[in-house]
């Protein structure tokens, strides 16, 4: 298991090293702001990136407000891929 989508909260950050999380640009404020205080609190990167479909399409789902990379290696692999596509925007 190497990503995680759904029902990512508090508990599941706390349990499981984490790559990265993810959450779409399209979540709301309160859930980006959750997000951001949990993975800076157990030193997660996070980014906001992408739609909820595309963050979905990623996972083989419909849509989807987040996602957590469980594995640190593919973290980390993904992590330079968003930092070169955010950075070319």
């Amino acid at each position: 298991l190497m990503l995680l989508a759904g029902m990512i909260h508090q508990n599941i950050i706390s349990l499981f090293i984490l790559g990265l999380v993810i959450v779409s640009e399209e979540a709301s404020d309160n859930t980006k702001k959750k997000f951001h205080n949990m993975c800076t609190y157990y030193k997660v990167p996070l980014y906001v990136f992408g739609t909820k479909e595309e963050l979905g399409s990623a996972m083989g789902k419909e849509f989807r407000a987040s996602l957590a990379v469980l594995d640190e290696g593919f973290g980390s692999a993904l992590k330079k891929q968003l930092d070169d596509t955010i950075e070319r925007r």
